[in-house]
């Protein structure tokens, strides 16, 4: 059975969510993942003050991803190789191709390494949250991670 080929809306909005995801799991993962803003904010400053600034981070990151999807749409960006050049203006075609070498290289060992820190803070993160509200050791907390999130 062949699969049909996206086309239009389908295939722009598929780009759009998932550099958008991208950008807003780069802003809010780890730390909202593993619940570093509940147990430093809510837990402490109690539920009402607690909202004033989660409000406050949610319409900055807001902001910021809007900003950020604005650049992709403008630039008629798709891949990840693509926003890093033009985000650097050697997207044209007459740029310097050592320059665009350099680029490419330093954001794809970026890209790759951004990944294994979010996931390594997300699983050090939540093993202290756990160590801190519940008073798990941090060793079973981080195992139990790991169990539970397939790592």
């Amino acid at each position: 059975m062949q699969q049909k080929e996206k086309t239009g809306f389908a295939k722009t909005f598929s780009i759009w969510f998932g550099l958008g995801a991208l950008m807003f799991g780069t802003f809010c993962g780890a730390n909202m993942a593993s619940g570093v803003y509940a147990s430093t904010y809510i837990v402490t400053l109690g539920g009402g003050w607690a909202l004033v600034w989660l409000i406050m981070f949610f319409t900055a990151m807001s902001f910021f991803c809007s900003v950020g999807l604005n650049f992709v749409r403008s630039y008629k960006i798709t891949n990840y190789n693509a926003y890093y050049l033009a985000l650097y203006g050697l997207q044209r075609p007459g740029a310097n191709p050592v320059l665009k070498g350099i680029v490419t290289v330093f954001f794809d060992i970026y890209t790759m390494m951004m990944g294994l820190v979010t996931v390594a803070a997300t699983v050090a993160l939540f093993s202290e949250l756990m160590n801190v509200l519940l008073g798990i050791p941090t060793v079973i907390a981080s195992a139990a991670r790991r169990k539970y999130a397939g790592i």
